[in-house]
């Protein structure tokens, strides 16, 4: 059943700390729970985060995909049982239940420290999906929650997908070698009447643009938002091939937040009814908690401190089930004035005052040691910016963003007979290609670049 073709034949892999055979027993026992390749190619999954990740041959998918193949073999020696019904729902078609069911398994495989055992919860009790228990005699109750990209953000990255096409079409149709769009919304579109308009505006903006000597930028304000057009800067652009990129900022949804406390009033509702009882409160052995994962465009910040708040508020509710509630967030960042993007894990928790965590004392609560398969992790949020020639112009915060470009480069002579060029991310999303003229032909290099900074399924 398992696969036995090689999985990384054409695929970029930067991960070289373990060996290829390792990784790829991890892949054949993924791809085993899954249903092997038979359940990879079915059309009907063609839209499954895990078959669009396959599909695409760039190392961040990659780095993806050994990410939760490696949680899938921890998960298989701790209970196999339990990885089985799991796995089968992370196969399934409700991607709300799978994007669950794979947090899940990554979420209890980090906690592979010596001082303590992970014992996952029957799927029948939805109040706690496992248990971390110490060695020093302490039990953590785990509520595992997903909450990932939500339908309005989703929305709105199609609606800039459209967006982008028809800067393309607009541009190839006008005389302007390159465009630059900037779309800073003031409200976000939630009818297609808006989306027209928007359109409109975008359109009015490229015919300005063209009428103007030297293609100048131009700039557009009405209730809905302000757009900026202006050539591209600071690049070699070829004049064979058009460039043109999309940076969309957009205020979330009204209804984003309350989404979130909604997801974490569930939980505690559970864990009431269904956590086990509590041991005395003088010598307190016993702990409850949640570990929620929020998308990457959330202020975790602004997330923290009111998840504190909420806690504080219950404070001395001898009923209320929560010791504390950890948020953990996951995106790709960039190091500064470097080409480097990587894996950046976030957490950040917040505690009762009576569990502060310090495990100096035996009724407070000490958490073990958790390890990633891959990337970075600390306690300091990645921050987004709006960038302009390097310099910041504003941090982008509870927003929706959008960025998308294709940049065309002249290449370079190298000697008389030989040019050069060379294919780059200039920010997620947007991918700097060279043009070399060959036997009176345009000829552009494709490589594998990953599209945007969104993760799939980690």
């Amino acid at each position: 059943m398992g696969s036995k073709s090689d999985f990384f034949e054409n695929r970029q892999c930067v991960i070289n700390n373990y060996s290829r055979k390792e990784m790829q027993g991890w892949i054949d026992k993924m791809l085993d729970y899954l249903g092997g390749e038979i359940w990879l190619n079915k059309s009907q999954n063609v839209d499954h985060p895990i078959v669009r990740l396959w599909n695409r041959k760039d190392y961040m998918a990659t780095n993806e995909l050994l990410s939760f193949a490696y949680a899938v073999s921890i998960m298989d020696r701790v209970d196999s049982k339990w990885t089985a019904k799991t796995m089968k729902v992370a196969a399934g078609k409700n991607f709300n239940n799978v994007h669950g069911a794979i947090f899940e398994i990554i979420a209890l495989s980090i906690f592979q420290d010596s001082d303590c055992e992970v014992i996952p919860t029957s799927m029948g009790n939805p109040g706690i999906d496992g248990t971390i228990c110490l060695n020093n005699g302490t039990e953590v109750n785990l509520s595992i929650k997903y909450y990932g990209i939500s339908k309005a953000e989703l929305d709105f990255q199609k609606q800039m997908d459209e967006i982008y096409n028809h800067i393309g079409n607009m541009l190839r149709a006008s005389k302007c070698l390159s465009a630059d769009v900037v779309i800073d919304m003031k409200k976000y579109i939630d009818s297609f009447s808006e989306k027209k308009i928007l359109i409109k505006q975008v359109a009015d903006l490229f015919d300005k643009y063209g009428e103007r000597s030297g293609c100048e930028q131009v700039c557009s304000e009405t209730n809905l938002a302000i757009c900026y057009l202006r050539p591209i800067q600071n690049q070699n652009l070829s004049g064979a091939v058009k460039s043109y990129k999309l940076l969309a900022v957009s205020p979330m949804h009204k209804n984003e937040y309350k989404n979130l406390r909604d997801k974490i009033d569930d939980a505690c509702c559970n864990l009431k009814k269904h956590a086990p009882g509590r041991q005395n409160e003088s010598k307190k052995t016993l702990f409850n908690g949640i570990l929620i994962h929020i998308h990457e465009d959330a202020d975790i910040d602004a997330y923290q401190e009111e998840m504190q708040r909420y806690l504080e508020e219950n404070n001395g509710n001898k009923d209320f089930p929560i010791d504390f509630i950890v948020l953990y967030q996951v995106c790709v960042a960039c190091e500064e004035k470097a080409e480097h993007y990587y894996i950046y894990h976030v957490i950040k928790p917040a505690v009762l005052p009576h569990s502060i965590i310090n495990g100096s004392t035996s009724n407070t609560l000490s958490l073990p040691v958790i390890s990633f398969f891959i990337g970075k992790i600390g306690p300091d949020s990645s921050k987004r910016a709006l960038l302009s020639n390097d310099v910041v112009l504003s941090e982008l915060t509870d927003v929706y963003h959008y960025q998308k470009g294709e940049i065309y480069e002249k290449s370079r002579e190298y000697s008389e007979s030989q040019l050069y060029g060379e294919v780059k991310m200039l920010a997620p999303g947007v991918r700097v290609s060279p043009v070399f003229r060959l036997r009176d032909k345009n000829v552009i290099p494709k490589i594998i670049t990953f599209e945007n900074e969104h993760m799939e399924i980690l």
